[in-house]
């Protein structure tokens, strides 16, 4: 499982997890506000290209171009 530091945008509350790929999206902090996603270590192979992992990235604030 990868490791995540998650952060909140609208308070900036930061905490490191280990989650399932599957439950990262999940995590919210303040009320309807998800927590940004930043992977630390990974077991898995990202496939930047692909149209729904950059509709992730934008969502999330992490798309680096």
């Amino acid at each position: 499982m990868p490791k995540y530091i998650l952060e909140c945008p609208e308070c900036g509350h930061t905490t490191e997890m280990i989650l399932p790929v599957e439950e990262r999206n999940t995590i919210v902090c303040c009320p309807g506000v998800f927590m940004r996603v930043k992977i630390v270590t990974a077991n898995f192979r990202m496939r930047h290209g692909r149209p729904d992992v950059i509709e992730w990235k934008k969502e999330r604030g992490v798309l680096d171009l």
